[in-house]
């Protein structure tokens, strides 16, 4: 009977557990307001959508192909002064970099996008604007980063570097010498004074739509604007490395001869490089870095996770759920309900009932009923019992490995759900790369260690000592330790993340003392 009852509890365990028991954390509503003057850097990774309106703004981008549909009046202004001016023209830009001037006060609505890519949230923008001011920006790049706007105001400017443009009429046919034709490819940048070889100028309403590897923008001195971020159902992590490592390479910021910076970003086996590994846990997660250049921290106006504070700290990061950056007016603000957050006081979880704040009730309770076991079986022994037999002995390790493995898949795919990778996601995706498996097994094994001595022990001991009394206690003792386990995985997930807090507080408390 204890068999068959015990393969049905872990049936209904592996059926329901995953599901429900993710690793708990708090899923509060977090709320971060910085002055857009004085705003930390903030970077993400996943599914990222870009939409708002910039003003006084710079768009830059490596596109293949950008397009601006429709232009009523589009300039060509090329070497010795030449100029060329076209009527209902449509400007094609088969491939190259571009950088797009929307000045004179107005603004562009904007919309962007990408199944995957990298977000960074910047509150001073290297792209100055027309008028010498320095706002918000953002840069998306990925494999494939969509990008549309809508324009309605005066003249812009647009300059192609090493690129190739068609110009079309209204029916659709080339302007003659203007079918793919070359443009400005000596050129990596504009001169000083921002004049290059081509100039494009156009005036009146027109839209425009991109496909790119990296797009940025910047907002002279405001900007409604909002970045997005939500787990992408594809990780494509190492592709928008390699997206990177060529936009660094034609900048001379690392990678090929062009440029070996030490410690950029973008060489290889530079810093991303070393986050490979660990990509399923960023994927959807969003990090606020309050110092930035080591030194000045970005103080939030107002900092808060539901109703309380919430401590961030020089380096805070948010993942899956719904989080966003939002620059409006003179603010700029992180905002979003995750499913798991981390701060300067570690994970963000709900409080606990615990004793002195280290011990959870759960487990005084469990281990008052342990000891009170153990005292009892000290002052009336239960009566020898007959040493069970070996096939009977055989069932029930093999009862208890076959727990000890659904609990594992339980616990693995708790952790997994939280934090977007584990040991089984690692070896399901094909790694085997021992040092990341070891460190991944190590963060899923050290709350699994802390919960089983708080709950899984005393389950076991209780279990055991009440077998000995019905005369079962050798015959059945695998099935307590079966049963602790299953202790494990139900309370363990529940209190994991507390539980890390309260250690690493607990450590770092003891490290200070000696070190004081």
């Amino acid at each position: 009977m204890l068999p068959r009852h015990a393969a049905s509890l872990l049936l209904a365990l592996l059926l329901l557990a995953p599901g429900a028991l993710a690793f708990s954390a708090r899923h509060d509503a977090v709320e971060l307001d910085y002055a857009a003057t004085h705003a930390p850097v903030v970077l993400s990774a996943g599914a990222l959508d870009l939409a708002g309106d910039l003003r006084d703004a710079v768009l830059a981008a490596d596109v293949a192909p950008m397009t601006l549909k429709g232009v009523p009046t589009l300039h060509v202004d090329e070497a010795a002064g030449k100029e060329t001016t076209l009527n209902a023209a449509t400007l094609r830009v088969e491939s190259g970099a571009v950088l797009w001037r929307i000045g004179d006060g107005r603004t562009v609505n904007v919309r962007a996008g990408a199944a995957y890519g990298f977000g960074l949230a910047l509150t001073q923008a290297p792209l100055p604007s027309d008028n010498g001011t320095v706002g918000a920006g953002a840069l998306l790049a990925g494999p494939d980063v969509e990008a549309s706007a809508d324009w309605a105001g005066a003249e812009t400017q647009l300059v192609v570097l090493h690129g190739n443009v068609t110009l079309l009429r209204a029916d659709g046919e080339p302007f003659a010498g203007w079918s793919h034709r070359e443009v400005n490819a000596n050129l990596s940048r504009p001169d000083e004074s921002g004049n290059a070889g081509v100039l494009f100028r156009t005036e009146g309403a027109f839209a425009m739509t991109m496909h790119a590897s990296v797009l940025a923008g910047a907002a002279g001195d405001s900007a409604n604007l909002t970045l997005s971020v939500h787990r992408a159902a594809e990780d494509r992590f190492q592709d928008t490395l390699s997206v990177l490592s060529d936009l660094g390479s034609s900048l001379g910021m690392g990678g090929g001869d062009q440029g070996n910076q030490k410690g950029s970003p973008f060489q290889d086996g530079g810093p991303l490089q070393n986050l490979a590994p660990f990509s399923g846990l960023l994927n959807g997660a969003l990090l606020v870095i309050n110092n930035p250049d080591g030194n000045d921290t970005a103080a939030p106006l107002a900092s808060r996770m539901g109703s309380d504070p919430f401590d961030v700290g020089p380096l805070s990061m948010m993942r899956s759920g719904d989080m966003r950056i939002a620059w409006s007016g003179d603010q700029m603000r992180v905002q979003g309900s995750p499913a798991v957050a981390i701060n300067k006081a570690g994970f963000a979880v709900s409080p606990t009932a615990s004793i002195a704040g280290v011990v959870p009730i759960v487990s005084v309770v469990l281990w008052v009923g342990a000891l009170a076991a153990i005292v009892a079986f000290l002052v009336k022994r239960p009566p020898k019992a007959e040493k069970p037999a070996w096939s009977f002995r055989l069932i029930g390790w093999g009862v208890w490995l076959v727990v000890l493995l659904g609990v594992f898949l339980i616990w693995d795919a708790s952790f997994a759900d939280t934090f977007g990778t584990s040991v089984l996601t690692l070896l399901k995706s094909g790694s085997r790369d021992l040092q990341t498996l070891g460190i991944v097994f190590g963060l899923e094994m050290a709350p699994w260690s802390l919960a089983a001595l708080l709950f899984a022990l005393p389950v076991r001991i209780m279990l055991g000592i009440g077998l000995r009394y019905v005369g079962k206690g050798k015959a059945l003792g695998s099935f307590a330790k079966a049963g602790g386990l299953v202790a494990l995985a139900i309370l363990g997930p529940i209190y994991a993340l507390w539980i890390v807090n309260v250690a690493i507080q607990q450590a770092v408390g003891l490290l200070a003392g000696k070190l004081g």
